[in-house]
């Protein structure tokens, strides 16, 4: 969620910004898919999902079309079609209805919503075929956004990232799979031979893959463009790969900080317990300009002028990103601390 902020601060040119949008967005998707658990009560589920995620949409749309609305930006129809079309980007490119009025980021609370019941629908449903079942659907997904029609309420769009949430959940189930073999004792040669990867076949074809993907992942920086809440992929393979392997890496590195850096791991686990709040402060802060006024407020231009009298230029988008920063993280402080909200957002006591 801080890359999220970031990539939508100054500091980024927006040329450059692909280099983030490569793997930012798929990466929520494919951790949901690793943090995913089975819920057998599918009504239950959805509407737990629901209160987590639809309301804090619906609410955070509200708010903006009723300031829109007050500045007479846009009519009723207008705003109505901005709350039932959770559109992440103004145009699709499917054949039908594809222009909509965009919502911004509150997209991706719409379309997580119904990734994850149409995943626990699948996957305590289909039984044993329940994998075969999730891979067309994350085909069907793909090929209905990109291609044919953007369904209303975020059900497209939920239904374009079952990909990224399908690999985030079979890569869960395959570290449980070694950690099992630890245990019971099978993975213990496995171990024994990390350090001599060349006499282990199956190391050498991972750290192979790992490689390919990293390479993806670079061609995809370079090369290529994601808008995901489209389905857009400009080179579908790089992309795909791409954003799955730098995921992989910023997984090793949440584990390297876990064993080593333990204020940092539980600084790090607050703000990713709160993520979902930090993502809508951000966009209800960026759409009424809450920094910017802090910014003015802080007389930040007289700072600016000083600075440059003695050399320092250019730092106005760092400061600006720090204060943001801040923001968030104080508006997070507060809500933790405030029952019903820490409730209806899901966040743990700050």
């Amino acid at each position: 969620m801080l890359i999220v902020i970031k990539d939508h601060s100054e500091i980024i040119p927006m040329e450059y910004r692909h280099f983030t949008m490569s793997f930012m967005m798929p990466m929520f998707f494919l951790l949901a898919g690793y943090l995913y658990r089975p819920y057998e009560d599918n009504a239950e589920y959805v509407k737990k999902s629901f209160v987590r995620l639809y309301l804090p949409y619906l609410l955070g749309v509200l708010i903006w079309c009723v300031y829109l609305l007050a500045q007479q930006w846009i009519d009723y129809k207008s705003a109505v079609l901005m709350l039932i079309g959770s559109a992440g980007v103004p145009h699709y490119l499917c054949t039908y209805l594809p222009d909509w009025p965009c919502v911004g980021a509150f997209w991706f609370f719409a379309a997580m919503f119904w990734c994850r019941v149409i995943f626990n629908l699948i996957y305590t449903k289909c039984g044993r075929a329940r994998y075969y079942v999730l891979t067309a659907a994350a085909i069907i997904g793909y090929v209905l956004l990109r291609y044919v029609i953007h369904l209303p309420l975020g059900i497209s769009e939920g239904l374009s990232v079952l990909n990224f949430f399908l690999v985030g959940h079979l890569f869960k189930l395959m570290v449980q799979s070694g950690k099992s073999k630890v245990v019971s004792g099978e993975g213990k040669n496995e171990i024994e031979n990390y350090n001599y990867p060349l006499t282990d076949w199956k190391s050498v074809v991972t750290e192979f893959l790992f490689i390919g993907g990293l390479i993806c992942w670079v061609l995809a920086v370079k090369y290529s463009e994601i808008v995901i809440s489209a389905a857009y992929y400009k080179h579908f393979f790089i992309d795909f790969v791409g954003a799955c392997v730098i995921t992989y890496v910023f997984y090793l590195i949440c584990n390297y900080i876990a064993r080593h850096l333990p204020l940092l791991s539980r600084l790090l686990a607050w703000l990713g317990g709160g993520s979902l709040f930090v993502l809508w402060i951000h966009r209800t802060e960026g759409q009424f300009g809450i920094v910017n006024s802090l910014m003015q407020l802080l007389q930040w231009q007289q700072c600016e002028i000083w600075f440059a009298q003695h050399g320092i230029t250019g730092i106005y988008p760092y400061a600006h990103l720090l204060v943001e920063y801040g923001f968030v993280a104080i508006c997070l402080f507060i809500v933790s601390r405030i029952a019903p909200l820490r409730k209806f957002f899901g966040i743990a006591r700050g």
